[in-house]
């Protein structure tokens, strides 16, 4: 396994277990969500990777805080 992708599944499973709720929509996750870490400020923009620049959202809500058309499921 990469060590980049390693790394993203174990701050993925930190920020789900200590933060329990989207951080845009504030509704919490279940089970079966599709979740995605969102960086605070981007890594373009001098951002880094480290856990208090990351919040983890839906997939949905992490593509309305980029601008992207999202269609719901169900």
């Amino acid at each position: 396994m990469r060590k980049r992708f390693k790394s993203f599944l174990i701050r993925l499973h930190y920020l789900r277990f200590r933060l329990r709720k989207c951080a845009h929509c504030g509704l919490t996750f279940k089970d079966e969500d599709f979740l995605e870490i969102h960086h605070i400020i981007p890594r373009a923009n001098g951002g880094s990777d480290l856990i208090k620049n990351l919040e983890l959202l839906h997939l949905h809500c992490h593509d309305v805080k980029h601008g992207k058309k999202s269609t719901p499921t169900s």
